[in-house]
C-alpha cells in the first residue's frame, strides 16, 4: 500500500502545482508579459515535462498495458540471484501500486481533499518568499504577485533534472525572481527562503525521527528466555537474560545519543554558514548599490 500511495501523492503533488501556477498565470499573465520575458521562453517546455511526467505515472499506477509493459522489461534484468530477489521486490510493488491506486483513484470524494489540502500546502509554501523579501525590505512586489513568481519557480523547477529535490530549485528561483530583484538581493532572498523550506525542515525531521526511533526501540518488549527445562532453569535463564540486554542497551542508548548530537551540531553548521553567506551576499549587494 505504501508504494501505491506513495506514487499518487508525487502524481497529486505535481498536478497540483501545474493548476496551482496556471490559475495564477491566467490572473496575472499580462502583469508577467510586461515585466519580463525570461521565464515565459519556459514555460512551454515546464508544461511539456511536467505533463509526460504525471501521465506516465498515471498511466503506471492504473493501466494493465502499461504494467504488463513494465513486468517484460523487468524481465531483462541480469540473472543473478541478487537481481533476481530484487525482480520479485519490484514486481510485488507494482502489483500492489496498481491494486491501491485504481482502489484510491475510485474515490472521487477523496481525491478532492487531497488536491485542496496538496493547494493550501502550497500556499503557505509561497508565502514564504513574500515574507522573506519583506523582511529584508527589497522589492515592492504585491502578496500575489510574489504568489505567481513562486507558483512558476516551483513548476519550472518539477521539469528540471535534480538530485533530491536540490539544484533545480536554486537555479528556477533565480531564473523566475532575477527580473524583479537585484543580483545580491535575489541571493539573499534565496538563502533565506530554502533555509525556511528546506533546512528547517530536515533539521526538524532529523530530530523527530531520532526521537521516534529511540521511543519505539523502548516500547519493544524483552525476549523471553527459552528453556529446554523450565523447572530448573527458569530461576537462572531470567536473571543472565535481564543482565545481557542492560549490557546490550548501554552502548545502544550512547550510540544514539552520540547520533542526534552529531546531526544537531552539523545543521546547526550548516545554518550558521547559509546564514552568514547570506549576510554576506546582501551586504556585498548594498555596497554595490552604494558606492
Amino acid at each position: 500500500p505504501g508504494a501505491g500511495l506513495m506514487t499518487l501523492e508525487y502524481v497529486f503533488h505535481k498536478s497540483t502545482v501545474l493548476l496551482y501556477a496556471t490559475v495564477m498565470l491566467l490572473l496575472q499573465r499580462r502583469w508577467l508579459a510586461a515585466n519580463t520575458t525570461g521565464v515565459m521562453r519556459y514555460l512551454p517546455m515546464a508544461y511539456a515535462v511536467v505533463a509526460v511526467i504525471i501521465v506516465a505515472l498515471v498511466l503506471l499506477c492504473v493501466s494493465p498495458l502499461v504494467q504488463n509493459l513494465a513486468r517484460w522489461l523487468l524481465g531483462f534484468l541480469p540473472k543473478t540471484e541478487k537481481w533476481q530477489q530484487r525482480r520479485a521486490d519490484w514486481l510485488e510493488q507494482l502489483e500492489v501500486l496498481g491494486t491501491e491506486s485504481r482502489r484510491l483513484l475510485a474515490d472521487k470524494s477523496r481525491c478532492l481533499k487531497i488536491f485542496v489540502l496538496q493547494a493550501l500546502k502550497l500556499f503557505g509554501l509561497f508565502c514564504l518568499p513574500y515574507l522573506c523579501i519583506r523582511f529584508m525590505g527589497l522589492s515592492p512586489l504585491s502578496f500575489w504577485q510574489v504568489q505567481l513568481l513562486t507558483s512558476l519557480m516551483l513548476f519550472v523547477s518539477n521539469a528540471l533534472p535534480n538530485v533530491a529535490g536540490m539544484g533545480s530549485i536554486e537555479t528556477a528561483f533565480l531564473l523566475v525572481f532575477g527580473s524583479f530583484l537585484e543580483r545580491g538581493e535575489v541571493m539573499s532572498v534565496l538563502m533565506l527562503y530554502r533555509i525556511a523550506s528546506y533546512y528547517v525542515v530536515f533539521a526538524a525531521s532529523a530530530v523527530g525521527f531520532f526521537i521516534a526511533q529511540r521511543h519505539l526501540a523502548q516500547m519493544e518488549p524483552p525476549k523471553e528466555a527459552i528453556s529446554s527445562d523450565p523447572k530448573s532453569h527458569r530461576q537462572e535463564a531470567v536473571p543472565m537474560l535481564r543482565k545481557s540486554q542492560n549490557n546490550e542497551q548501554t552502548p545502544l542508548s550512547h550510540s544514539r545519543k552520540r547520533k542526534i548530537g552529531t546531526t544537531v551540531v552539523a545543521v546547526i553548521t550548516v545554518f550558521i554558514a547559509i546564514t552568514a553567506i547570506a549576510w554576506l551576499a546582501a551586504a556585498a549587494a548594498s555596497d554595490g548599490g552604494n558606492p
